[in-house]
């Protein structure tokens, strides 16, 4: 089982930004996106590829007003719906190890 998220250009195509490596960690198994829904709005999305987790912050000024984490993730997708994009992710319980 892996982590699978969506290709640099879907989300490019998308959302028109690049996901790229998380300012805060510096980590480049952290990625990130911005998008900027208005001149004080905007979302969040941050995945780590290691520890198979997603976050989604959506602020307005400096203020989080929706904070959604996931873990345990297996898949990213972003799919085309009549009134834009929509940000889908799929989880799946890690079997536990043998002993």
């Amino acid at each position: 089982m892996e982590f699978v998220v969506a290709e640099d250009e879907v989300w490019l195509s998308a959302f028109g930004v690049l996901p790229h490596t998380e300012a805060v960690s510096g980590d480049h198994l952290v990625r990130e996106v911005r998008l900027p829904l208005s001149e004080s709005e905007e979302l969040h999305v941050t995945w780590d590829l290691t520890a198979w987790s997603v976050r989604v912050r959506y602020s307005r000024a400096s203020d989080v007003i929706v904070d959604v984490y996931r873990e345990q993730v297996s898949l990213v997708t972003i799919d085309d719906h009549r009134s834009g994009p929509v940000l889908r992710w799929t989880t799946t319980r890690k079997a536990a190890a043998a002993g």
